[in-house]
C-alpha cells in the first residue's frame, strides 16, 4: 500500500461514520472498524450470526454471499453508476444508506463508497414532531370551533333578544290597532246615526214639498176656474199674484235675515260646546238645500247632500271663521294624547292664549276687523307649531295649543314647550296688515300665554285646560305680553 492509499485508509478510519467501499465487481475492498461494529450489532438480514469478527475477514468477499436484501441487491449492487441514497428496514431498525461512485483520474469507474446510518430514532423523532404538530394543529382547530361557537351563541342569544324585543313591539302596534279600530267604530256609529237624522228630516221636507206641490196645483185649477168665471175676478187674481210676488220677496229677505240670526245661533251654540248644536247645524244647512231646490229644481239632490254632509262635518268640528279645530275636535285629540302619553310615557303640553285688548279693535274698527284679526291669527300660529299638534279657537279671541310628544323628561319637555310658546309670543306681536273691505287698517297687539304640562291620565281633561287658563290670567295679571307656566 503506498503513501496515498495509507493516508486515505487512515483518514476512513477516523471517520465517524459507518464507511463501506466495493470494486466494480461488488468485492469489499475496504470496511472501517465503526462499519464492522454497526453490522455486529444490527438484526438484519444477514446470517443469524455476523460471522466476521475482524475488518479483514470481509475483505474480498463479495456482497452478494451475505447480503439477502432485494432492495440492496436491486439499487446498490447493480446500479453502481449513479450517486443515489437509499433507506430500507434492516431487521427492526430503519437504515440510510448514501453511496458515492469511485472514478479514477481517467474517467474510469473503480467501485463506489457507502456509508451506511442507523435513522431509527430520527423517524421516530420526526413521526412524533409531525404527530405533536398534527396535534397541536387539532387543538387550533379545537379552539377555533370553540370560538364560532361561542360567536354563534352569542348571534343566537342576540336574535332571541331582537325576537322578544319584535315581539314587545308587536304588542304595542296591537294595542294601538285596537284603540284605532275602537275610533273607527266610534265614528261609524256617530256617522250612522247622523246619516239616519239626515234622511229623517229629508223625508220630513220632502213631505212638505210634495204637499206644497199639491197646494200650488189646487191653486193653479183654482185660478183657471175664477178666470175662466169671472175677467174682473181674474184682474183681481192678477193683483193677488203681484202682492203675493211682494210678499215672497219679503219672506224671502225675512228667510235671509232668519238664516242670519241661526248662523249666529250656532256659532254661539259651537263655542259654548252645547249638545244640540249639530242639530242646528244640520236643520240650518238643510234649510239653506230646501231654499235652493225651491228656486232652481234642476240642481242635483245626490251632490247636495253630499256637500251638505260635508260642510256639517266641517262645521261639527271647526271654527266656521278661522277654520282651526273648535272646542268639540280640541277635547277629542286631548282625550286621544293622554291615552297616548299614558302608553308612551311621553309628556304633553296645553297652551292657553288671549289677545291683548281685543275689544278695543272690535270697537273702533267694527267686527270685521276682529274677524280679520282672528283669521290672521290662526295662519301664525299653525306655522309656528308642528304637524302633530293641533291649534283650536276655544272662543272669541281665546285660543288653545296642544303640543304632543315632547319626551319622556320632565325638565327637556317644559324647555320645549316654553321655547314653542316663545315662538308664538313673537310672533303674535308681529305687526298686522288687515284687509277690511278693501281697506288696509295697520295693527299691532300682544299676547298672553300660559302653559301647563301633563303625562297620562293623572290629571283630568277639565283640570288640565282650567289650569292652563288660570296659568294665562297669571300672565295678563303680570301686565300682558308675557308667558306663564302653572305652579300649584
Amino acid at each position: 500500500m503506498n503513501a496515498d492509499n495509507l493516508t486515505f485508509k487512515n483518514i476512513l478510519d477516523n471517520l465517524s461514520g459507518n464507511i463501506v467501499i466495493i470494486d466494480c465487481n461488488h468485492f469489499i475492498t475496504y470496511i472501517n472498524s465503526a462499519a464492522l461494529n454497526f453490522f455486529n450489532n444490527v438484526d438484519s438480514n444477514f446470517h443469524d450470526k455476523f460471522p466476521y469478527a475482524k475488518a479483514s475477514d470481509l475483505i474480498g468477499k463479495n456482497v452478494s454471499e451475505f447480503h439477502k436484501n432485494p432492495e440492496y441487491q436491486n439499487n446498490l449492487l447493480d446500479n453502481l453508476a449513479d450517486k443515489i441514497e437509499l433507506c430500507f428496514k434492516l431487521g427492526c431498525f430503519q437504515v440510510e444508506v448514501k453511496v458515492t461512485p469511485l472514478i479514477d483520474e481517467s474517467g474510469q469507474r473503480l467501485g463506489s463508497i457507502s456509508e451506511w446510518q442507523d435513522v431509527t430514532n430520527k423517524k421516530i423523532y420526526i413521526e412524533l414532531l409531525a404527530a405533536n404538530q398534527e396535534l397541536a394543529f387539532q387543538n387550533i382547530e379545537k379552539e377555533k370551533r370553540a370560538a364560532e361557537l361561542v360567536i354563534a351563541n352569542q348571534e343566537l342569544a342576540f336574535q332571541k333578544l331582537e325576537k322578544e324585543k319584535r315581539a314587545e313591539e308587536l304588542v304595542i302596534a296591537n294595542a294601538d290597532l285596537y284603540f284605532q279600530n275602537i275610533e273607527k267604530e266610534k265614528r261609524a256609529v256617530e256617522l250612522f246615526i247622523a246619516n239616519e237624522n239626515i234622511t229623517v228630516i229629508n223625508e220630513e221636507y220632502q213631505a212638505m214639498h210634495e204637499e206644497l206641490k199639491l197646494q200650488n196645483i189646487e191653486k193653479e185649477r183654482r185660478a183657471a176656474e175664477l178666470v175662466i168665471a169671472n175677467a174682473e175676478l181674474a184682474f183681481q187674481n192678477i193683483e193677488k199674484e203681484k202682492r203675493a210676488i211682494e210678499l215672497i220677496i219679503a219672506n224671502a229677505a225675512l228667510a235671509f235675515q232668519n238664516i242670519e240670526k241661526e248662523k249666529r245661533a250656532v256659532e254661539l251654540v259651537i263655542a259654548n260646546q252645547e249638545k244640540r248644536a249639530a242639530k242646528l247645524e244640520v236643520i240650518h244647512l238643510e234649510l239653506m238645500i230646501e231654499v235652493m231646490l225651491h228656486y232652481n229644481e234642476k240642481v242635483n239632490r245626490t251632490h247636495e247632500l253630499e256637500i251638505a254632509n260635508q260642510v256639517i262635518q266641517q262645521l261639527a268640528f271647526y271654527d266656521e271663521l278661522t277654520k282651526l279645530a273648535n272646542r268639540r275636535l280640541l277635547i277629542d285629540r286631548l282625550n286621544h294624547a293622554m291615552i297616548t302619553s299614558e302608553r308612551t310615557k311621553e309628556y304633553g303640553a296645553v297652551m292657553f292664549l288671549d289677545l291683548d285688548k281685543f275689544k278695543l279693535l272690535n270697537d273702533n274698527f267694527g267686527h270685521d276687523a276682529g274677524d280679520a284679526l282672528l283669521i290672521e291669527t290662526a295662519n301664525r300660529l299653525n306655522n309656528c307649531v308642528r304637524k302633530m299638534d293641533t291649534v283650536a279657537r276655544f272662543g272669541g279671541d281665546e285660543f288653545v295649543v296642544l303640543l304632543n310628544d315632547l319626551g319622556d323628561d320632565d325638565v327637556e319637555a317644559k324647555k320645549t314647550a316654553l321655547t314653542i310658546a316663545e315662538k308664538i309670543r313673537l310672533t303674535l306681536a308681529e305687526p298686522y296688515q288687515l284687509n277690511v273691505g278693501g281697506k288696509i287698517i295697520e295693527h299691532q297687539c300682544t299676547s298672553s300665554i300660559g302653559i301647563i304640562d301633563f303625562i297620562g291620565i293623572t290629571k283630568s281633561r277639565n283640570d288640565i285646560l282650567k289650569q292652563a287658563d288660570d296659568a294665562m290670567y297669571q300672565a295678563k295679571s303680570s301686565g300682558r305680553n308675557a308667558i306663564n307656566f302653572f305652579t300649584i
